[in-house]
């Protein structure tokens, strides 16, 4: 009886103390679920802290309100966070498009500056040679025109002066032929022997006067000895009788013309050989000053048609540095805003990496609460608002 009733004290004394152990155990666990609760609650609240953090949670507010279960409400977290990942997606391929587009532009135009700059400096080195060209091809031009005018004005002078030259042998020789016809006739005169008197007397001084007029003129050699010789002899031939054929004195008077005749007709033939010389010598320093003129006007046409040609590639090469330099104004401009505009895109996408990082990770944290404590956070969402 004393065992029996020992057993029954023992067992009840077991049940209480698992009695005690149970309820210790519940309210641990009811402690710990509050803590968990708690815990969440401050997560939860700091998520709000975020705008897209926010606005998911008005989001799940409002799916609960209307009667969505907690599996809905799951579901809409994977659809979210697929559409956040959708878009991140398709902003890291236009970045990468963007990126690349930049990277190229800022290439062609890094390459661009430089073959710009060297074409401009090529060309104002070049604009250098050609003024040199041309000043120097305009200095020939301007002596080869002044030589060209020289030789012109020689020519025409020489000209002048051979037409004076030629005028005044032809009247000489003019002058010499009409003294040798005055000696002709007058020696015709005397064999003629004609019986007149007076008329032939006169008729003969004539041609002797005029004979000597034209040797005084000419300045002929040996004159003033003829002169004295024909007048004394003419001194005797008196009239009313003109001496006949044969007289001695006629005899020596026409042997005197002769003799002058002579010395005209050499005087004749030494002006016709003088001017011939003179011609000759004219017509070769003529010939040579007309192939001086010709040959400085090949050389002036040369020049003119090369200061033409510098004076044309001076106006490109204006052109071209022209071109080239408002291209480089056009390429640094581009490239600086170009550059801004890369750090633009550059900066946007790091803020929208990072934000959709963010709303990222307000998803995942959102997903694991319900799947890990979803009682709380549908309390939670009820609580929040008030209405739900």
């Amino acid at each position: 009886g004393i065992n029996a009733e020992y057993m029954g004290n023992q067992e009840e004394g077991l049940m209480k103390k698992a009695f005690i152990f149970v309820a210790l155990l519940a309210c641990f666990s009811h402690i710990v679920s509050a803590i968990d609760e708690g815990r969440l609650r401050a997560s939860l609240a700091e998520l709000e802290d975020n705008q897209y953090g926010k606005q998911v949670m008005n989001l799940l507010q409002m799916k609960l309100t209307v009667g969505g279960s907690l599996e809905e409400i799951k579901v809409l977290l994977q659809r979210l966070k697929t559409e956040v990942l959708k878009q991140q997606s398709r902003e890291e391929g236009a970045y990468k498009v963007i990126g690349a587009n930049c990277q190229a532009l800022q290439q062609s135009l890094n390459l661009q500056i430089p073959l710009y700059e060297q074409t401009i400096e090529e060309a104002k080195k070049r604009a250098t040679g050609g003024d040199s060209e041309i000043q120097e091809s305009e200095r020939n031009l301007a002596e080869a025109r002044a030589q060209q005018d020289t030789a012109r004005d020689r020519l025409r002078v020489g000209e002048e002066n051979f037409q004076k030259e030629e005028s005044l042998s032809n009247s000489k020789l003019t002058r010499i032929e009409e003294a040798i016809a005055a000696i002709e006739k007058a020696i015709k005169l005397l064999k003629a022997g004609k019986e007149s008197s007076s008329a032939a007397l006169a008729e003969l001084d004539s041609h002797i006067e005029k004979i000597f007029a034209i040797g005084s003129e000419l300045a002929i050699n040996n004159l003033a000895y003829y002169s004295g010789e024909v007048r004394s002899t003419r001194a005797v031939l008196n009239a009313p009788s003109l001496v006949q054929v044969g007289d001695d004195q006629t005899n020596k008077l026409v042997r005197l013309l002769n003799q002058l005749g002579d010395l005209f007709r050499n005087a004749l033939l030494q002006e016709r050989k003088l001017f011939s010389g003179s011609a000759e010598r004219w017509g070769k320093v003529k010939a040579d000053l007309e192939v001086e003129i010709q040959t400085l006007q090949d050389s002036i046409t040369h020049l003119n048609a090369r200061v033409a040609k510098g004076k044309e590639e001076a106006e490109e090469i204006t052109l071209t540095i022209g071109e080239n330099t408002h291209l480089l104004d056009v390429s640094k401009v581009s490239l600086g805003t170009s550059t801004e505009a890369c750090k633009a895109q550059e900066k946007n996408y790091s803020e929208s990496k990072l934000s959709r990082t963010s709303d990222l990770e307000i998803l995942d944290k959102l997903i694991e609460y319900f799947g890990q404590q979803g009682d709380g956070l549908r309390n939670y969402l009820r609580e929040r608002g008030g209405s739900a």
